[in-house]
């Protein structure tokens, strides 16, 4: 079974590995710990590149952390599939609606406990409110973040 979907965005899908190569082996071997987002790879080769982005990228460049200058401190990840979003952290995986006025259907906030249930498939959100709470004022503060930027919109002409 795939496991991705509206109903669902569980580590089978939200876990993808960043894996930089450069010319001449620079840096070859060189692992990094921390968590990323698919927004920080066009800002990280636009850096690389020396060119500034447009207005619109949210992510962050990530060089910084190969070369020692920073470290990476996140203690969370934000990834989304249609208007359902994940919020990554290394306990808990949780999932909830982002855009109540656009999303069509029915869905109930997930909680998996990454620790206890590594593969996500038992939902602990109902025992677990108050993580679900703090979860989601990350998700909220995520989104509001970039939405003078994307208005809830993937696509320029949306926004």
């Amino acid at each position: 079974q795939f496991v991705k979907g509206d109903d669902r965005i569980r580590k089978q899908v939200t876990h993808v590995p960043l894996l930089i190569r450069l010319p001449g082996k620079l840096r070859a071997g060189k692992r990094v710990p921390g968590f990323v987002q698919h927004a920080d790879i066009v800002p990280t080769v636009l850096g690389r590149l020396n060119l500034k982005g447009s207005s619109r990228i949210t992510g962050e460049d990530l060089w910084p952390y190969v070369t020692g200058e920073r470290s990476n401190q996140r203690d969370h990840v934000v990834s989304a599939f249609g208007y359902v979003a994940a919020v990554r952290t290394d306990e808990w995986n949780y999932s909830a609606v982002w855009n109540r006025e656009k999303f069509k259907g029915h869905y109930d906030a997930q909680l998996y406990d990454r620790r206890k249930d590594p593969d996500e498939l038992a939902d602990v959100a109902a025992q677990n409110p108050a993580v679900v709470q703090h979860l989601q004022s990350k998700l909220e503060q995520y989104i509001s973040s970039g939405w003078d930027v994307t208005r809830g919109a993937f696509n320029e002409r949306e926004a």
